[in-house]
This record gives C-alpha cells, sequence and structure tokens, in this order.
C-alpha cells in the first residue's frame, strides 16, 4: 500500500512541477512577447514623433521663409500675397494651411483660410516683436498650430506673418493610420495633460487628465500611468487597466513644439499579443493533465484491486500483535500481583507497629520540634500505608458478579457520581450514547469503575475546564465507550506506558488507577485504548464484546 501511495505521490509531483513549469513558462513567455511588442510600439511612437516635430520644423522654416520673402518684396495686392503663400504650400495638399499678415500695429494686411474665433492674440504680435531676426514662434492649442515669425526692413520691425495648420489635419495623416495589433492604435496629449488625439473617444479631446471627471474613465480605469509619463517618472513603456477590466500594454515617445511638447503613446491589448501563446499553452496544459489524469485513475484502479487483501493482512496482523501485547501485559500484571501481594504483606506488618510508635511519640513528646518532626514522620508513613494498601487490593482483585447490565445506564451512573465533584464546574459533559445499545453480562460495579477512573482522569486533565465528551456505539460485533476530554494531552513517548503500573504524570498519583482498569476490561475479554496528541487533548476506547465467549 504504501508503495502504490509513494508511486502516486512521485506521479501527482512530477505533473504538478510539470503544470507549473508549464505555466511559469507561459507567463515568461507571454512577458517576453509583451516586452518585445512594447518595443515595436516605441519604435513606431518615436517614428511618428518624428515625423510630427520634423513637420513642425518645416512649418516653422516656412514661416520664415515666408518672413524672409516679405522683407525683400513690396507687395500692395492680395494676389502678391496668395501668389507667395501658393509657392510656399505647394506640397501641403493634405493639410489644410491658413495664412496671416499683420503690420506693426496689428493692422491685418492679408488673411487667408479658415481662422476661426479666437483670433491670434494681442500677445502673439509681442512676442513677434520680442524675436530676432530669422527666428518664429510656434504654439499650439486643441485646434491646430500656429508658426509666427517677425518681419524686419533692415533693422525696422514691419510687422509679422503667421501660419496656422489644422490640429485635425496632423493626426489624420501621422496618428490614424497607426494600427498596434487588431484593436491597438495611437493617440496624443500635450505635457500639462491635456488630451489633443484619441480616434476612439473624439469628445474627450481638450479635456485635461488632472481634472478628469466621471465622463473620463471610458477608456482608462485610473491615470496613474498618464501622470508618470507627463511627470518624467515612467519608462518608455508600461501597463494599464481599462476599465472592463482588460490589461494593456502602451510606449509613447515625445514630440518637442516650440515651447512645449507632445506625448505620443501607442496602445494595444496585451490579451491581444499573447493570444497565440495561450491558445497553444493551454492545449499543452490539457494534454499534460488528461496524461496525469489517465497515469492516475489507473494508479488507483491497482490499488482498489490490492486494498481489500492488504487490508485483511494488515488486520491479521494487527490483531496477532495486539493479542501479543495483551497476554504479555496480562502476564507482566499477574507476576506483578504476586509480587505486589508478598510486598504488602511483608511491609504492611512492621509498618503497622512503627505507625502505633510513632502515634505514641507524638502524644508523649513536649518539645515542639520533635513533635513536629514526629508529625512529618507520621504523615509519611498514613502515605506508605495508603500504598501497601492499594497494592494489596490490586494484588487481591475482586471476584467478579456477573450479570446482565446496560452499558448507558453505568455511564450515566458514573457520571452522576462525579457531577458534583469541585473540578467538575468548568468542565462541559457531552453525551452521545446510542439508545439501541443491548444489555451484555458483565459486572456493573467493575464496569462503573472503570467508568469512573477514566473520567477522573480526563477532568484532571483539563484544569482550565473544557468540554468531555462520552459516546457509546456499536460495530463489529462490540460495544464502544470512548471519552474525549480536551485537556493538555499525553506526550507521544509517554502514550505507550499508560497502562504500565505505577507510571503517573500526577503529583499525588500511584499510578495504579488504568492498571486496575485495563486488568477489569481484559477480564471481561475487552480491551482499552489509548490515542493523544500534547496539548490537543486525549481519547480513551473501551471495546466490550456483545457475546461473552
Amino acid at each position: 500500500m504504501k508503495v502504490y501511495i509513494l508511486i502516486i505521490g512521485i506521479l501527482i509531483f512530477v505533473f504538478s512541477s510539470l503544470i507549473t513549469l508549464n505555466i511559469f513558462f507561459q507567463q515568461s513567455l507571454q512577458n517576453e512577447m509583451a516586452e518585445q511588442f512594447n518595443r515595436q510600439q516605441l519604435l513606431l511612437a518615436k517614428s511618428e514623433a518624428s515625423n510630427i516635430e520634423g513637420f513642425i520644423n518645416d512649418l516653422r522654416e516656412e514661416s520664415l521663409f515666408l518672413a524672409h520673402v516679405l522683407s525683400r518684396m513690396e507687395f500692395r495686392k492680395s494676389e502678391d500675397y496668395r501668389w507667395a503663400t501658393k509657392e510656399v504650400f505647394r506640397g501641403m495638399k493634405d493639410i489644410r494651411t491658413s495664412f496671416k499678415v499683420f503690420d506693426s500695429k496689428g493692422k491685418e494686411l492679408y488673411v487667408e483660410g479658415d481662422w476661426p474665433p479666437p483670433q491670434i492674440p494681442d500677445d502673439y504680435l509681442e512676442r513677434a516683436k520680442s524675436l530676432q531676426k530669422d527666428h518664429a514662434y510656434v504654439s499650439h492649442d486643441i485646434k491646430g498650430v500656429y508658426a509666427v515669425a517677425p518681419v524686419y526692413k533692415g533693422l525696422s520691425f514691419e510687422g509679422a506673418v503667421a501660419i496656422r495648420v489644422f490640429l485635425e489635419d496632423i493626426t489624420r495623416k501621422f496618428l490614424s493610420p497607426i494600427k498596434s495589433g487588431e484593436r491597438g492604435y495611437a493617440w496624443m496629449m500635450d505635457k500639462e495633460g491635456d488630451l489633443l488625439y484619441h480616434p476612439t473617444q473624439p469628445q474627450m479631446v481638450g479635456k485635461n487628465l488632472y481634472r478628469a471627471d466621471s465622463t473620463c474613465f471610458k477608456c482608462h480605469a485610473s491615470f496613474e500611468l498618464e501622470k508618470k509619463i507627463i511627470e518624467g517618472v515612467a519608462g518608455q513603456y508600461g501597463r494599464y487597466l481599462a476599465p472592463s477590466g482588460e490589461d494593456k500594454i502602451l510606449a509613447f515617445s515625445r514630440a518637442s513644439i516650440g515651447g512645449t511638447s507632445w506625448i505620443i503613446a501607442v496602445s494595444a491589448p496585451y490579451s491581444e499579443v499573447t493570444y497565440a501563446t495561450q491558445r497553444s499553452m493551454k492545449l499543452y496544459a490539457w494534454l499534460i493533465i488528461s496524461i496525469f489524469l489517465t497515469t492516475t485513475i489507473g494508479a488507483m484502479v491497482m490499488v482498489f484491486i490490492n486494498r481489500k487483501r492488504i487490508q485483511a493482512e494488515a488486520r491479521v496482523r494487527h490483531q496477532e500483535e495486539l493479542e501479543k501485547e495483551r497476554m504479555m501485559h496480562s502476564e507482566k500484571l499477574a507476576s506483578l500481583g504476586r509480587l505486589t501481594a508478598g510486598i504488602a504483606h511483608e511491609i504492611g506488618n512492621p509498618l503497622t507497629s512503627v505507625f502505633s510508635f510513632v502515634q505514641i511519640l507524638r502524644e508523649m513528646e513536649q518539645d515542639e520540634f520533635k513533635k513536629e518532626s514526629l508529625a512529618t514522620i507520621h504523615f509519611h508513613i498514613s502515605r506508605i500505608a495508603d500504598i501497601v494498601r492499594q497494592l494489596s487490593g490490586f494484588s487481591k482483585m475482586p471476584a467478579v458478579e456477573m450479570k446482565e447490565w446496560q452499558v448507558n445506564e453505568l455511564i450515566e451512573s458514573a457520571l452522576s457520581l462525579v457531577q458534583y465533584d469541585k473540578r467538575v464546574k468548568a468542565i462541559s459533559i457531552v453525551k452521545e450514547l446510542n439508545s439501541e445499545i443491548p444489555k451484555i453480562t458483565i459486572d456493573g460495579n467493575q464496569l462503573s469503575q472503570v467508568f469512573v477512573n477514566l473520567i477522573l482522569n480526563a477532568i484532571d486533565a483539563m484544569p482550565e475546564g473544557g468540554t468531555l465528551t462520552v459516546m457509546s456505539s456499536i460495530g463489529d460485533g462490540e460495544i464502544r465507550i470512548e471519552f474525549r476530554d480536551t485537556g493538555v494531552g499525553i506526550p507521544m513517548e509517554n502514550l505507550a506506558k499508560v497502562f504500565d503500573p505505577f507510571f503517573t504524570t500526577k503529583e499525588k498519583g500511584t499510578g495504579l488507577g488504568l492498571t486496575v482498569s485495563y486488568s477489569i476490561i481484559r477480564r471481561f475479554n475487552g480491551h482499552i485504548t489509548a490515542e493523544s496528541e500534547a496539548g490537543r487533548g486525549s481519547k480513551f476506547t473501551v471495546s466490550l464484546p456483545l457475546v461473552r465467549e
């Protein structure tokens, strides 16, 4: 049996290790795939950030070129300005561009394209005045990007030229085409936390994540990662949780836009990146589990086939060992009985004389010290006399008076005898007695003595209180009576010696109570066993045959 259990244990360990390694390998592979995918996203984000930054730099250069052209030529008609802008923006067919020229006092000289309110603020002109020749100023809002360059003729500030491109056109050209997997996309915000572009949540454009309300949490459960990105404490990629509970991976890069910067982020669902791995690993895991279950079931069938034979052999060996143990114990008790009878006789007579003389000396002595010494001698001689009487009683077991008794009634009688003991006050007694137990032929007084002894031992084991459970049952042609306590228990090294004569752990015990109980039960062709665990209580079981041999 142990071999089969060992084999099953080894199989379970091996397959558990395989499953654990499979899970570990799967997680490692998924993390590695996500890492590689994030690196690809990072390259994509950097590429688009570089393209946008290059486009904005080109826009700045175009504004400087226009300012240079205006400073060299005399433009008096709208056609002249239109010709200049047409030549400059010939290559921007897919980007809507607006153009405006104003003089040094802010008067508009020429306007081309769409300039939705608000118009260029006055501080743009002031900023243009503060710029040196061949320098331009770039800014943006949620609608567009502005490039402003001063127009100088010699050292004289003559005005400024402003170019506006729609932010919607920039994102459509550079960010809309980006697809990261099946459901991945790119989005953009500035370094202040304002959302500039989002393909799936366009209604959120213009909102700030530091002032987010309930409407802002549709694609992100929180903005902790984004805040770290803005504050510069995040790496170049990370993971965040969507409100749907879906884990997403993200990579980002920055594009410098004048005095500020834009953050271009590319995100994709984690499950999409690792889907192929999960599917293959799941198949592999099911294959391992199937092999494990098949092997385990086969081993269990083998165990079941041999179980009855092994149990029968074990039962026979146990009965033989138990019978040998009972015979050895009975022979030990018989020898001990003969020995104690002789000891009690030889010690008892001289002890009586010593006891009498000590008593006489106590009554005659006047010296206090001698009286106290004689009192001590008297006490210990009394104790020796008690032990001799118990030895005498042990060696002369009374004759049994056999008749029919109801075991449950004897249990109730024993419990009633101890109910007024002061040690019982803190003990809760639980009775689980089988009412179908028939009468058996025994000596009721001696069996009651055994029950009282076991109950008192259980009570002594619970000095701080506890529960004593007394249970009677029928099975395998015998009656079983169990006494379970929740006391201090018996250490394993002492458990085999509890029925030995003179073995006790009590300060005032003689170690004969359980020995006598064992002898009584054996006289009834029964047996008594002890089970215990230190600190968790003990259980003593008395088994009596239904039919007396």
